[in-house]
């Protein structure tokens, strides 16, 4: 993570630029969001055209304790889908969570915490981030205006940005930045990893398909049974063969 001295990009003006379509170096430097300096870095010495997100991940801020803290971007696994699968299930087991359990206490006993956010109207794409101050200490953010079940699941995401994208690569790379943010967007690999963790860690393999033999595959009663989403259910059946 290169160092920019006292540059920042507070989040709100950040979203603000980019529901303005500024996407180029030239629009965020009218945005007064970066200074020439980092926008020859972003957008001249590594020859890319970067669009905002790809920004945001490169340069974050975050308010914590009052002041303003730079974050590197969380870095993907390249771990295959069934990797991963196996990945979330020995977890969630090590950690004890069942179907239906509460996420929201085992994150506190992480180390983390939830924090509810309203972003409809600055930013009703933004589903869910999650900022890491220390192997220990983390925050992950939901909207205000999504469902406890979308939540729970946003929840699990981020939790596979944490355990796939930090604890791991920092036990993969002891150098790897102690602060670091996933800032759930678009669709890039990262993205995919943390989805498929979810899944298998909010919905292990045998105990799904005990609940989806049990249920004659009813989609609402087994998105009962582990407290999600009946779309979340089928894209997991889907993945197991379930349903076609």
């Amino acid at each position: 993570m290169r160092e920019y001295g006292s540059v920042s990009i507070p989040q709100e003006a950040f979203i603000a630029a980019l529901r303005r379509g500024r996407n180029s170096a030239e629009g965020l430097k009218k945005a007064h969001l970066v200074d020439d300096i980092v926008c020859t870095y972003l957008f001249g010495t590594i020859q890319e055209q970067f669009d905002c997100v790809r920004c945001f991940y490169v340069l974050t801020s975050a308010r914590l304790n009052g002041d303003w803290m730079t974050y590197a971007p969380a870095v993907e696994s390249r771990l295959s889908k069934a990797q991963v699968h196996s990945f979330a299930e020995s977890v969630a087991k090590q950690l004890g969570f069942s179907a239906g359990d509460d996420i929201r206490a085992l994150i506190g006993q992480l180390g983390g915490q939830i924090d509810i956010e309203d972003t409809l109207l600055s930013d009703p794409e933004h589903t869910g981030s999650l900022y890491v101050e220390s192997p220990s200490k983390f925050r992950i953010v939901v909207p205000s205006h999504t469902s406890p079940e979308r939540d729970r699941f946003t929840a699990a995401h981020e939790l596979g940005h944490y355990f796939l994208h930090y604890l791991w690569a920092k036990k993969k790379n002891p150098q790897f930045p102690d602060r670091v943010v996933a800032y759930r967007r678009g669709s890039e690999r990262i993205e995919w990893e943390a989805n498929w963790f979810a899944a298998a860690f909010l919905m292990a393999e045998d105990d799904f398909r005990e609940a989806f033999d049990s249920t004659g595959g009813e989609i609402r009663k087994i998105a009962d049974i582990f407290g999600v989403s009946p779309a979340a259910v089928e894209v997991r059946a889907k993945g197991l063969g379930l349903l076609v």
